[in-house]
């Protein structure tokens, strides 16, 4: 007999791997105004979703045909909601071949546009900030010549500044208040270090 208020033991139930499989990611949330946006694998692979921060149904903002990489994959940010600017800019590749580019859709979802047309087409971009004025940092990686880049971007102009190259990184990974200084970080490690 147990006391009052005592739970009863409960029988082992073995852990089925399907429950595991069948479990949704929600992954590198962000509240930008009332809204909170997410990628999830919601529709069956990673995508674009935003709801009601204080809650709703998780919208789509993706064509159903794109899927994006997963967020702990890739350096840098996903993506970044301004609603200021009415804009949502997400890092989308062609068809898997990783070379992620910034594209723009509205901030009710729609198909995304390249921010820089084809300027940086095959290559590898990384979207290291983005303030909510639309100016920011991004790494380029050229994939045809062994330099590195570092740009100031301006989203709303659809301008990239070239700050810096070099083979061991370029990584604009700091600034001042009114982004006349750069912090350029190279770094090159062999092995385990």
């Amino acid at each position: 007999m147990t006391s009052p208020g005592a739970r009863a033991p409960t029988p082992s139930v073995p852990a089925r791997v399907e429950h595991l499989l069948s479990a949704r990611l929600f992954l590198a949330p962000q509240i930008a105004g009332d809204r909170l946006y997410f990628i999830s694998d919601l529709s069956g692979r990673l995508s674009l979703y935003a709801m009601d921060a204080g809650g709703s149904v998780p919208e789509p903002l993706l064509p159903p045909d794109i899927a994006l990489l997963t967020p702990e994959l890739i350096d840098g940010e996903s993506f970044v909601a301004l609603p200021q600017l009415g804009q949502l800019f997400v890092m989308v590749d062609r068809d898997g071949d990783e070379n992620l580019q910034l594209c723009r859709i509205p901030i009710d979802g729609g198909d995304p546009e390249s921010v820089f047309g084809e300027r940086f087409a095959n290559q590898q971009m990384v979207l290291i900030e983005l303030s909510p004025e639309g100016v920011g940092t991004i790494w380029v990686d050229p994939r045809r010549r062994p330099e590195q880049e570092a740009y100031e971007i301006d989203v709303t102009a659809e301008t990239a500044t070239l700050l810096a190259k070099s083979r061991y990184g370029a990584f604009a990974l700091g600034h001042d208040d009114d982004r006349s200084r750069y912090l350029i970080v190279d770094g090159y490690t062999t092995g385990d270090d």
